[in-house]
């Protein structure tokens, strides 16, 4: 392991993944405890950790070896997330993350800002958006995927529902980029 860690401490992005893991741990340092199944999602942006028998610990551990996949683990009695690094964290000052990129795409085009507003009120399959917008599924396909590649949208079982937690966070993730504070 000592030569493995002489190794890796020598890599030119070592500092940067050092000091992007310790500013991580700062921003995580106090949980909400009583809403743990939230503060998994929140900090992993995303996980949706249903508890499961026999499991007594949740660990959540930040990386950035396999970015943007999250790993699972199961021991007896613990469960590992292994969750990538936000992006802004490994960029220089200056330079918008692909997140937000992909965001400000997502809402420059009006089918999809009311295909958001509309799942806002409530979730949807794609045949309803579909009758509701008078539109081919095909199309409204397309649109939904590039909402959901922002992670403005969720799908599950062929229903769509607006993150909330992704389309709070990101007015947010703007300013910070910006450097504006409130």
């Amino acid at each position: 392991m000592v030569e493995w860690y002489r190794w890796v401490s020598r890599q030119e992005e070592w500092e940067k993944w050092t000091h992007a893991l310790a500013f991580e741990q700062k921003q995580y340092k106090s949980l909400d405890i009583t809403n743990p199944i939230e503060e998994i999602e929140r900090i992993t942006d995303g996980i949706k950790y249903l508890p499961e028998p026999s499991v007594w610990n949740v660990k959540l551990i930040p990386h950035v070896s396999y970015r943007p996949w999250i790993l699972e683990k199961r021991t007896p009695d613990t469960k590992l997330f292994f969750y990538p690094l936000k992006e802004e964290y490994l960029i220089e000052p200056g330079v918008p993350s692909n997140e937000l990129i992909r965001g400000h795409k997502a809402l420059g085009d009006e089918l999809r800002l009311k295909l958001l507003y509309q799942l806002l009120k409530g979730p949807l399959s794609l045949q309803e958006l579909s009758v509701q917008f008078n539109t081919s599924k095909t199309t409204l396909h397309h649109q939904l995927s590039i909402l959901k590649a922002a992670k403005f949208i969720r799908v599950d079982k062929g229903i769509y529902s607006a993150n909330l937690t992704q389309i709070n966070a990101f007015s947010g993730r703007l300013t910070q980029y910006l450097g504006v504070h409130k």
